[in-house]
């Protein structure tokens, strides 16, 4: 019942997408990130809810644990099966680390205190070689640094990047498929606070700009770098990265 195979049973719920799959949900503590573009079934663990919303836990992350809860875990350690949960979060991370969405949400570890909260970016493939996973690791992060200073609201209803997923795993996609992103990402003049405009692009206008006004992610990022007055040798070095994301 809950794969959609059958009649749900009792206190069942169906669950419309894998362990491996783009997130459901949007978690940021942000004006800009509206509860309408959760707008894809994301059925929860009510229990924990409820424990979590009287523990203080704000409703957007309750919600969020909620999700990952609705499943087992896959692997389960007869020694790790008494645990202090308040000095280890194993039992935690056995969920969350079995949960391979395209980004994930990283609590610190327990007496850890030199690791803080984390964002993992975790939609790209292994490349085969040093150079193209270096730049893919400095475009992802050098985006995410141009996004956070800059203001930029990439968000859009969860049902559009559900649609990009689909896309992106069919053949040859990178040059024939084209890709929902929103056109009004700029804070000056209010813009990225009014309705989100989409538009279907390919994944190279999307990088490096359509000619006609968008601004291409590549071209955020050197934005982003100006306003750092990066120069020199590490500029140079950075701009082989964005030269060879903007070419594949």
């Amino acid at each position: 019942g809950e794969r959609g195979e059958g009649v749900l049973g009792e206190a069942e719920q169906r669950i419309h997408k894998s362990r491996y799959s783009s997130i459901d949900t949007y978690i940021a503590d942000s004006a800009l990130n509206r509860s309408d573009f959760n707008d894809v079934p994301a059925p929860v663990n009510d229990e924990a809810v409820a424990r979590m919303v009287e523990a203080g836990v704000d409703a957007t992350l309750a919600r969020h644990v909620g999700h990952l809860f609705i499943r087992d875990p896959l692997v389960v350690f007869r020694e790790k099966l008494e645990q202090d949960n308040a000095t280890n979060n194993d039992h935690f991370e056995n969920l969350q680390s079995t949960n391979w969405n395209t980004v994930r949400f990283k609590v610190p570890p327990v007496n850890q205190d030199n690791i803080q909260w984390r964002v993992e970016f975790r939609s790209m493939e292994l490349n085969l070689t040093d150079f193209e996973n270096a730049a893919h690791t400095v475009f992802v992060m050098l985006l995410t640094r141009s996004i956070v200073s800059e203001g930029l609201n990439f968000y859009m209803p969860i049902s559009y990047v559900d649609t990009n997923m689909k896309r992106a795993h069919s053949r040859s996609a990178v040059r024939r498929e084209k890709f929902w992103v929103r056109q009004n990402k700029f804070k000056q003049d209010g813009e990225c606070e009014a309705e989100p405009q989409l538009v279907e692009m390919t994944l190279g206008e999307l990088i490096n700009g359509d000619g006609s006004g968008f601004v291409g992610l590549n071209q955020c990022i050197r934005r982003h770098l100006d306003l750092l007055d990066c120069t020199g040798d590490t500029r140079a070095h950075i701009e082989r990265y964005l030269d060879f994301i903007g070419k594949r």
